[in-house]
């Protein structure tokens, strides 16, 4: 707790400065602390599970708050990066609401996006990373993250979903 509420202070001061020189600061400064605030929540979320204690807050959530923050959060990093993303899925496509625990799906997508883009960014070649969301049912949804990244060679893919291993690409 007491990580996450400085964690939140750095990340909203940074995001407070605005003069035209402080501009490359605030994203290093505002970058870090979310990464940060991530790990910590990931800490937690950990530990829940160790103890048998993970509770959903099962609930309805607007599709589109939650495709906002991902864009408002990620386009200026990919764009730092000069990887292309791009997020796809139209009204008619993605139900309006849906129901489930907003911040588990928007930290799995988080998680996702983060290793889409690392995994493109390490390519010699121009990245391009795509998120789309399409209608799942009556009031579901399947989100989709691909990239064009180098891929993770055939040798390491048995350690995919492996407790505590990390596969580089």
């Amino acid at each position: 707790h007491e990580l996450n509420t400085n964690l939140n202070a750095i990340t909203g001061a940074a995001q407070m400065l605005g003069g035209k020189d402080d501009k490359d600061m605030i994203q290093v400064i505002t970058h870090a602390s979310l990464v940060m605030a991530n790990l910590v929540t990931d800490f937690a979320d950990l530990y829940e599970c160790t103890q048998g204690e993970v509770v959903l807050a099962m609930q309805p959530f607007s599709v589109a708050a939650l495709l906002s923050q991902l864009q408002q959060r990620f386009e200026p990093e990919a764009a730092q990066m000069g990887v292309e993303l791009e997020f796809s899925g139209s009204c008619a496509e993605v139900p309006r609401q849906t129901w489930g625990d907003f911040s588990r799906v928007s930290q799995v997508i988080v998680h996702l996006l983060c290793n889409a883009l690392l995994a493109v960014h390490r390519c010699a070649r121009p990245g391009r990373v795509r998120v789309s969301f399409s209608k799942e049912g009556e009031s579901g949804m399947r989100v989709t993250v691909e990239d064009n990244g180098c891929g993770i060679a055939e040798e390491e893919q048995h350690k995919l979903f492996q407790p505590f291993t990390r596969v580089h690409c």
